[in-house]
Parts: structure tokens; sequence; C-alpha cells
């Protein structure tokens, strides 16, 4: 798989949890969104973006900060980690590039939160190459 998501230390906290009605709809929406980042898919991530979200960007500063990432979202994306409470929760993301180079692997997130029984897209970091000289 492209990207993947660690079935033991992630999900079985979320089967202690409030969300454990909503694991697999979670765990489906995390493999959903990581794979729309990985095909840069800047339409798609947007239809999911809460209204916040839409206020403080636009599609356009969306697909222009994947493009920016490429070099990241090319090689695998891994799902390290997941906060949540019942009405929003968060992942890491660990981006892998393709060329590694001895590079770190670079970091991004997303966030969800509940509107109206409503999965929406809150946030999003993703990681930009380093300008070089």
């Amino acid at each position: 798989a492209a990207f993947a998501l660690s079935e033991r230390g992630v999900m079985l906290d979320v089967e202690k949890s409030d969300l454990k009605n909503e694991q697999d709809s979670i765990k489906s929406l995390i493999k959903d969104t990581a794979q729309l980042i990985k095909d840069q898919k800047a339409k798609d991530l947007y239809a999911t973006a809460s209204s916040e979200l839409k206020a403080s960007t636009t599609e356009e500063k969306l697909f222009n900060a994947l493009k920016t990432a490429t070099p990241y979202t090319e090689g695998n994306i891994i799902i390290s980690g997941i906060s949540y409470t019942p009405n929003d929760f968060s992942a890491v993301l660990r981006f892998i590039k393709l060329d590694k180079n001895d590079q770190q692997p670079a970091v991004g997130s997303f966030a969800f939160k509940k509107v109206d029984g409503q999965w929406k897209l809150e946030l999003l970091t993703l990681p930009s190459p380093t300008p070089q000289d």
C-alpha cells in the first residue's frame, strides 16, 4: 500500500473510547484522506472542508500546497498517530520521499471535526521542500 495505518496502537485505543461505534468510518476517512493527498485531489479535499477552513483558504491555495508537497506525496505516506475526542480527531502523517538520500521523513497532519453529524476537514498541513540555494 502507498500508505499504512497501524492497526495495533492506533485503532485499539478507539475501541475503548466513545468513538468505538465510529471506528470503521474514521479508519476509512483517514485512509481516504491520505489517498486524496497522495493523488493531489484538491477539489475532493476541499469538498470535505469545514466552513471555517473554506473561509480561510481557497481550492486554488490547496491545489498549490499539494503541488508543492509533490516530492513527499510521491513517496509513502504513513499514518503515525491519531488523537480524538467525540467531536474531533487528528492524524499525524509521515511522508517518506522516494529518493531518500538519507533524509528524515517529513511530517504533516490533518484534523476533522464533527459538524451536523458529518466529519469535516478542519486543518491540513503538508510538508514543503526546503528551497535550494
